[in-house]
């Protein structure tokens, strides 16, 4: 099994549609089978969301549209909800664990890792739904964040069943 098949990207707040179409075919071109969009705001949810449905059918991957972040632990049941946050952000955050990410994937177990698309970032309330961490070590934050963050763990990973 591709470890990527159970790593769900998460992209929580966004309100631009060209971010939410970017951070989706970049998660689909990197490999991850789903993309999930949480708390679509303003234009990306009039104009973005239909364009997500249009790109996941034509690169025959899945979208899950959900209104806040609990939907996404109540509708996969994660091993583990990760909220990355960038380095600079002040939040108490640990490296994301790689080794017990590729050892729930390789048990088929769900591992969602999210992303904030807007400013200021994740709340406090958002915060203690899942673990934050931080995944590179760059001042990146959004879709910057987003796309530096998957890759890594693709790469990672994927070096790892080699």
């Amino acid at each position: 099994m591709n470890p990527l098949e159970k790593i769900f990207p998460v992209f929580h707040g966004v309100q631009s549609a060209q971010r939410l179409i970017e951070a989706a075919r970049a998660c689909y071109s990197i490999g991850y089978k789903t993309f999930i969009a949480s708390r679509v705001l303003g234009a990306a949810a009039q104009q973005g969301v239909p364009e997500l449905h249009r790109i996941a059918y034509k690169m025959q991957r899945n979208l899950l549209i959900v209104k806040d972040l609990p939907e996404v632990a109540e509708l996969l049941s994660p091993k583990a909800l990760y909220l990355a946050v960038p380095p600079q952000s002040g939040v108490a955050a640990e490296p994301l664990p790689l080794e017990e990410v590729k050892a729930a994937t390789t048990q088929g177990e769900a591992i969602a890792i999210a992303f904030s698309g807007g400013e200021p970032g994740f709340s406090r309330r958002e915060l203690e739904l899942g673990k934050p961490v931080v995944v590179v070590n760059y001042p990146l934050d959004g879709l910057g964040l987003l796309i530096a963050a998957m890759f890594k763990v693709a790469v990672q990973l994927e070096a790892s069943t080699l």
